[in-house]
């Protein structure tokens, strides 16, 4: 085999091992950035659920706040009639009287249920706003595995500060 043969063999074999090896490297970028943009999808999808299920909770909790109000107001109005007299309701306001205690002890098993369905609401909004946050640290180390950060941060809100979903913003 002449030496012109042997070389054009080596650089042959050399080029398509060459461009084998750049074409698995394309590929893997190609994944790599194909598994990064289904997080930052992921993300979004979390982070609009995150927000509206705060948005939500906030309307129950200032929903849950009225009731709260209107209930302790039957409990004061209750005890109103029971302190006129030591000796008990005076007979000229017990009708009064019953019909604020009926509506007091009708109103404490729906506070209850209220107060049920609050609590479990924040823990459901709890665990989207945990998921999203795992979502978004695992998108973080994932970038920076890359070697590189994205423009903008999943974790950092349209106006740049680092913000989470149930986290007030820094001061700014």
């Amino acid at each position: 085999m002449s030496a012109g043969l042997a070389f054009k063999t080596a650089l042959a074999l050399v080029l398509v091992l060459g461009l084998g090896w750049l074409t698995v490297v394309a590929r893997e970028k190609s994944r790599t950035r194909a598994y990064l943009t289904g997080l930052r999808g992921e993300l979004q999808t979390l982070r609009v659920s995150a927000d509206s299920c705060r948005g939500a909770l906030a309307n129950e909790e200032a929903d849950f706040r009225d009731f709260d109000r209107q209930v302790d107001s039957l409990r004061l109005e209750v005890r109103g009639f029971e302190e006129l007299d030591p000796r008990g309701v005076p007979g000229e306001s017990y009708d009064a009287y019953m019909e604020h205690f009926e509506d007091y002890n009708r109103a404490v098993p729906d506070w209850r249920a209220r107060a049920d369905t609050l609590a479990a609401h924040w823990e459901a909004c709890r665990a989207v706003i945990q998921g999203h946050n795992a979502l978004a640290d695992s998108l973080q180390n994932a970038l920076l595995e890359r070697g590189g950060q994205s423009r903008e941060s999943p974790q950092q809100d349209t106006a740049g500060s680092p913000t989470r979903p149930g986290e007030d913003p820094p001061p700014t």
